[in-house]
């Protein structure tokens, strides 16, 4: 019997769920087959989830021997090899997320996933198996050099993989947390997970968290430590903003939702609690807020603050465009969430399809959303606000009359009131048209009925039929006038509109070569991004993206 199966018998009465004695196990030798342990080794410990199997009672089953660690070969997904050598059970982590999930054995080269989930909440094997495992370690780093060296190389590899995942998610997550706990246990590990503990717990924005955290620490940690992180915006706050200033952070801005919602909700907040919600408004798509809120927030912080923020905004603006961009770059719809986006210029997806020359897109993108006319980003500006309408756009890249007038009638505010004239006009012309198709069924029906009526000889009915024959036929000239009357008024109404979008077509391009020749920075840069091919193409990918 090996030194571990020794460890491992240790304290077995602890155990209410693992299976120590086999003498109730049936047909022993279809366990070696199954899990595909060698011949020699001997069976010490079996974890078995009764309460629930994905398979069949191997299905979720862990045994150790002697020698190594097996689990089911048919849950490929877990691990390269069914088999991990007891050997090298220092050189992992053993964590669950939660006292029911999957067990992991966690290194710098894998993750093996040892047990699976268990649901009931009497089934604790999961939990029993990890705790085994931790007190195989720790007899193992008690009794030897070799194994505590190669443990501590594990906790200090299992540190750096918290500290990247923390700057990746922006916090620490369920998963983060459990590690940490685990080494934790190692008193000189306390110090760094005690730093990173804290800066996670700053990050959640609750400031009486912070104080019971650093209260509960005391006689824990080191005193000195805990005295510099009594001010923990000198400590934290520029990471934090550096983290959750990323634009390619996806999974963080799902992380910060609940802190943002928090945070809005309070009735006051110092000035740094200000700048990390601006930041958060911007992920969660709060603009309104965040103007709001930054224009507070002017003259109580430092100009490389304020345009710091700034800058993030428009970053992380033109990032969301960017698959705007991709997507109407191959003649394809974006997704609904998507149109109300703007670039960091101000520019909309429906600026891009003019600009990209693809009409059948932008006329789906016209009945698509509510786009008004088109404004800038510089408040009060009517200069930059004529160089982003839809039809200043429209008409400077297009001849096509038909098109142009799409465009007008659906972003221009002139051409609303006529549009509306037309809408309703045509829906009345409809109406009657439909109309005029029942009552042609109708004398249809009537004219075959007085035929039949004049071969039976029924000469009262036929007068009758001859009325209502009468009437109908009365009835659609009437509809015919109302709808030659109708038509007049929709053709005068055309030519209305066919005339204000020759003058705003006119118009507009006088107004672009005005502007061709004056120097203001942000017309000419929209000039050049309307005009030159492939300009806004290059404004993407000659941009590095953080």
């Amino acid at each position: 019997m090996s030194r571990y199966s020794e460890i491992l018998a240790v304290g077995k009465s602890r155990y209410r769920s693992l299976v120590f004695e086999f003498s109730e196990l049936n047909n022993i030798d279809q366990y070696f087959d199954s899990y595909q342990i060698p011949a020699g080794e001997q069976m010490v410990v079996y974890a078995y989830s009764s309460e629930y199997s994905q398979l069949s009672m191997e299905g979720n089953g862990t045994i150790i021997t002697d020698e190594a660690i097996y689990f089911h070969p048919s849950h490929y997904d877990w691990a390269p090899s069914n088999r991990i050598p007891l050997s090298d059970i220092c050189s992992f982590l053993v964590y669950q997320e939660t006292a029911r999930d999957n067990v992991h054995l966690l290194s710098g080269s894998r993750d093996c996933r040892i047990f699976g989930k268990t649901v009931a909440p009497s089934d604790t094997t999961g939990e029993e198996l990890a705790e085994l495992l931790r007190t195989l370690q720790q007899n193992l780093i008690r009794g030897n050099r070799e194994d505590k060296r190669t443990y501590e190389f594990t906790l200090g590899w299992a540190l750096n993989f918290v500290r990247k995942g923390f700057k990746e998610q922006g916090i620490l997550t369920e998963k983060y947390q459990r590690i940490l706990e685990i080494i934790a246990k190692e008193p000189d590990f306390v110090p760094y997970v005690t730093l990173l503990r804290a800066e996670g717990i700053y990050r959640m924005c609750d400031k009486e968290r912070y104080v019971q955290f650093l209260e509960h620490m005391k006689g824990r940690a080191p005193k000195e430590l805990l005295a510099s992180l009594e001010n923990p915006e000198e400590k934290f706050f520029d990471a934090f903003v550096e983290d959750i200033s990323r634009i390619s952070a996806v999974q963080m801005t799902r992380n910060f939702a609940d802190v943002y919602i928090q945070m809005k909700g309070r009735a006051s907040m110092s000035v740094y609690e200000g700048i990390i919600l601006c930041l958060l408004c911007i992920r969660m798509d709060d603009i309104a807020f965040y103007e709001k809120l930054l224009a507070v927030m002017d003259g109580k912080i430092s100009r490389e603050l304020y345009w710091r923020i700034k800058g993030f905004y428009a970053r992380f603006q033109k990032e969301r465009m960017s698959g705007v961009f991709e997507r109407e770059l191959t003649g394809e719809m974006p997704q609904k969430t998507q149109l109300g986006l703007r670039d960091d210029l101000g520019l909309t997806p429906l600026h891009y399809a003019l600009v990209v020359r693809n009409k059948p897109l932008t006329r789906k993108l016209l009945k698509s959303y509510d786009w008004g006319e088109g404004h800038g980003i510089l408040k009060g500006d009517r200069l930059v606000d004529s160089v982003y309408s839809y039809t200043f756009v429209a008409s400077i890249l297009y001849d096509d009359m038909d098109f142009l007038r799409d465009v007008f009638l659906a972003t221009s505010p002139s051409a609303r009131p006529l549009k509306r004239s037309l809408q309703k006009m045509q829906t009345m012309h409809d109406i009657l048209s439909a109309r005029k198709a029942k009552a042609r069924e109708k004398l249809r029906a009537l004219t075959l009925e007085r035929s039949r009526t004049l071969r039976e000889g029924d000469r009262a009915y036929y007068g009758k039929l001859e009325d209502d024959i009468h009437q109908v036929i009365m009835d659609m000239a009437a509809l015919d006038e109302r709808m030659a009357d109708l038509s007049d008024l929709m053709d005068e109404m055309e030519q209305e509109l066919r005339v204000m979008l020759e003058r705003e077509v006119g118009l507009s391009r006088e107004r672009a070569a005005i502007i061709s020749e004056t120097r203001h920075p942000v017309t000419r840069l929209l000039m050049n991004l309307f005009l030159v091919p492939d300009a806004l193409f290059s404004n993407f990918t000659d941009t590095v993206l953080e």
